[in-house]
């Protein structure tokens, strides 16, 4: 099997990886440590979408920042406990030490578990950026729990995007369905060309036959462009309409290299539009784009930036080995510039856009076709249907967490079954030097478990589209 990866040079805008890597390359890496224990998790219990039942909580980083941030997101927390027929003061805060990572997510996951089921919380909403509470303590969460979070480094976006959540679950419902939109950027690369075959072309093909079966709810499942006929300015203009979207879209994001580490918060996981151009920070902030909508934006670094991505020793190691070229340096240098995690300015941008959408779906790490095809498997099995099962839940009304969460609640079972393969210690290598089936096994799961943890929510994960439904 070869892995493509959807990261493109921030120069001009070639592929980072301009031969795909070979899945034997990952036989060797060793296990990754799980992010939960399997027999902690927990177990949901009621109507998923009703927030009486399941419970709306904040997390902040201890002191006068999260203070602060607690104050910009009053109107929030008030209509929030509201909903859960609470008084303001009643509803859970719960404070983290700024910098918080997995252990401080475990504690906080051990503080739940013991709450009578009733009383804890399972949609939670984390406020500040990466540095003060880390991708792996939202990754923690985000396995058995309904996670989003709330970052803009600029002023008035958190006020923004409160008020456009509140008006959206205020106002009447302006429509009865939604409509799906799937794009793959088409830019003459092996990676968005399998995207498109894998993903985007079968998605919208299940979508279709579900919606003409009459179990999937939408007015319109659409693909927003062809080979033949992508145009940069019409997936705008379609975006554009007010009509409420889900909208999954398959694109390089732009990676090193940056002048500054200005220059790389501002553009990195930027959608790669091909022919030297991208999506930019006016093209969702300054018109409406997606308004009132969901977006998946599938592409490296969509989402953020960790410190330290999980790939990297995987990476630096095919470097020392003088495999792949300059691509695995190209990977590398793509990090923070300054050592700093971040949360993608696109992203941001589009959910402080009042005609914005209410949450994105996206990467804090790379993106690779392996999500959704294993040609490693007999006739290549592919995982579209993941993506599809995450929009049918949007389109039923769902919230926005609740979508996240058919990728991530795959995250402990896929930890298991990984420390089961290697607690086997067999060998990697047939007396012929060939693979054998169950190392291929273990490489498969480990690029599984690494793109699942990849995912995370920005926005309010009890966030919905503005449609009629008979749900709570």
């Amino acid at each position: 099997m070869k892995l493509h990866l959807l990261l493109s040079h921030a120069d001009d805008h070639s592929p980072v990886l301009s031969e795909a890597l070979a899945m034997e390359s990952v036989l060797r890496e060793p296990q990754p440590p799980p992010l939960v224990k399997p027999e902690s998790l927990y177990e949901h219990h009621g109507e998923l979408n009703d927030l009486r039942v399941q419970g709306w909580a904040v997390v902040v980083p201890d002191g006068e920042a999260g203070e602060q941030l607690l104050a910009r997101v009053e109107p929030l927390t008030r209509f929030r406990a509201k909903q859960q027929h609470l008084k303001p003061e009643q509803l859970k805060i719960f404070k983290v030490s700024p910098g918080a990572g997995i252990p401080e997510a475990n504690q906080l996951r051990d503080k739940l578990l013991k709450m009578q089921w009733e009383e804890q919380p399972r949609y939670l909403l984390l406020l500040g950026d990466a540095e003060q509470i880390s991708f792996e303590y939202q990754q923690v969460l985000s396995v058995d729990r309904f996670v989003g979070r709330l970052a803009f480094s600029q002023d008035g976006a958190l006020e923004a995007y409160v008020k456009k959540v509140i008006q959206a679950e205020s106002d009447p419902p302006c429509a009865e369905q939604a409509r799906v939109l799937f794009l793959a950027v088409h830019d003459r690369t092996p990676a968005t060309s399998i995207g498109y075959e894998a993903l985007i072309s079968p998605g919208l093909q299940s979508c279709q036959r579900s919606q003409q079966r009459g179990n999937f709810p939408a007015r319109e499942v659409r693909d927003l462009a062809t080979p033949e006929d992508w145009d940069v300015r019409r997936f705008l203009s379609s975006v554009a309409e007010s009509e409420p979207s889900v909208l999954l879209t398959l694109s390089h994001g732009l990676g090193a290299p940056w002048r500054s580490p200005e220059e790389q918060r501002r553009r990195q996981g930027a959608m790669d539009l091909g022919d030297g151009k991208e999506l930019k920070i006016e093209d969702v902030a300054d018109r409406p784009f997606l308004p009132g909508g969901l977006w998946f934006y599938f592409a490296c670094f969509s989402a953020g930036t960790p410190a330290r991505s999980m790939y990297a020793p995987w990476i630096r190691r095919l470097q020392e080995a003088g495999k792949g070229g300059r691509g695995p340096e190209s990977v590398l240098a793509s990090a923070p510039k300054d050592g700093r995690p971040f949360i993608a300015a696109i992203p941001q941008a589009a959910l402080a856009n009042p005609d914005g959408p209410l949450a994105v779906i996206g990467h804090v790490d790379l993106a690779w076709t392996y999500s959704f095809h294993e040609s490693h498997a007999p006739n290549g099995q592919n995982h579209a249907a993941r993506f599809v099962a995450v929009m049918s839940d949007l389109v039923k009304h769902r919230r926005a967490g609740v979508g996240l969460s058919v990728l991530t609640s795959a995250i402990a079972a896929t930890d298991a079954r990984l420390a089961m393969l290697y607690h086997q210690d067999e060998p990697i290598w047939t007396e012929k030097g060939e693979p054998l089936p169950e190392a291929f096994h273990r490489a498969h799961l480990w690029m599984t478990r690494h793109d699942l943890a990849g995912y995370i929510l920005l926005g309010d994960p009890a966030v919905r589209l503005p449609i009629r439904s008979l749900q709570p």
